[in-house]
């Protein structure tokens, strides 16, 4: 049923709130020093500020009322266009769709949310609509910490000091708080690396913590066997550093480094390996257990998808070896 329109307005109200201060915030970020650490935290407000994108959307979609057809249909429209992968087409088309059904009192305010416009326009935006007053004071840092949100809280720990430590920026203007923080950190530097795989790269905040706290880091010496052809196993691995040469040394399928990940195949068909998997020089994998990826596969579909995405070009690749 739909929501009374009070407390639809209220919601709606509160998310706004929420979405224009990510871009205030990526906006300070922007004008921060661009190391990796805050390139990687500008990365997680951008998924976070995704995320409220879809949450609006499922508010608008509760509030308008059934016998307002053409209208409800056009936010069921916006939020299917909205599952595709960020575009320019995808977000003007949304913003079209939005600004066709929704009322006068959140319109300038949630079209501006999907519209692709700079962080400037935007937030002149949430100004006028009163939505900015906090907002646009203070620094990066100290907004992403009155944010509430735990997960950019402690990417900013990593950000403004990580392994520093005691004597990191976000330890000395917030004591307490690395204190609280500071066994969280090396989990959330290991989600810096995670983004860079392509198998994770999308997957909400929490949800990486979850994974970067089951992952295994495993050291393998050069010509140091991970499996062999016909083993069993559903574990899967990512490379974090050196390689690993999938088939045997006289007829080497693949090669592997930073980033790429490998032993899906057994993942999904529950079959012996189908070829050894063997280090070439000093090399770090990470190891995510079968159990662990196969809960995480029946909750996050893009995972599933990942693979077989990757699978589909593994296969392009070899076929193309082999006709050439």
């Amino acid at each position: 049923e739909p929501l009374p329109l009070a407390a639809a307005s209220a919601l709606l109200t509160t998310e706004l709130r929420a979405a224009y201060g990510l871009v205030a915030i990526d906006e300070l970020l922007a004008e921060t020093e661009q190391t990796d650490t805050i390139v990687a935290l500008r990365r997680e407000v951008d998924l976070r500020l995704e995320a409220s994108r879809g949450d609006l959307l499922v508010l608008l979609s509760l509030s308008v009322p059934r016998e307002q057809g053409a209208a409800r249909g056009s936010v069921i429209e916006a939020i299917e266009a909205s599952r595709r992968s960020p575009s320019a087409e995808r977000d003007a088309q949304v913003a079209e769709l939005l600004e066709n059904a929704i009322g006068p009192t959140h319109r300038a305010a949630i079209v501006g949310v999907f519209e692709r416009l700079s962080n400037e326009e935007r937030l002149a935006i949430g100004a006028r609509e009163g939505l900015l007053e906090a907002q646009r004071r203070g620094d990066a840092l100290a907004r992403l910490v009155d944010s509430g949100d735990l997960h950019l809280r402690r990417m900013a720990a990593v950000a403004f000091g990580g392994a520093a430590g005691a004597g990191s920026e976000y330890a000395r203007r917030y004591p307490a708080l690395h204190a609280e923080d500071e066994p969280m950190i090396p989990r959330f530097e290991r989600i810096r690396f995670l983004r860079r795989v392509p198998l994770f790269e999308s997957l909400p905040g929490e949800d990486l913590v979850s994974v970067a706290a089951v992952l295994e880091e495993l050291a393998l010496e050069d010509g140091e066997i991970v499996f062999r052809r016909g083993d069993r196993g559903e574990d899967l691995f990512v490379v974090v550093q050196g390689h690993v040469e999938i088939g045997e040394r006289e007829h080497v399928l693949a090669r592997l480094g930073e980033t790429e990940f490998f032993g899906d195949l057994a993942v999904l068909d529950h079959e012996g390996r189908s070829a050894d998997a063997t280090a070439r020089g000093a090399t770090k994998l990470l190891r995510l257990r079968g159990a662990d990826l196969r809960e995480l596969m029946a909750t996050r579909p893009q995972i599933t998808q990942g693979i077989v995405h990757v699978l589909v070009a593994r296969l392009r690749d070899a076929s193309g070896k082999l006709s050439a």
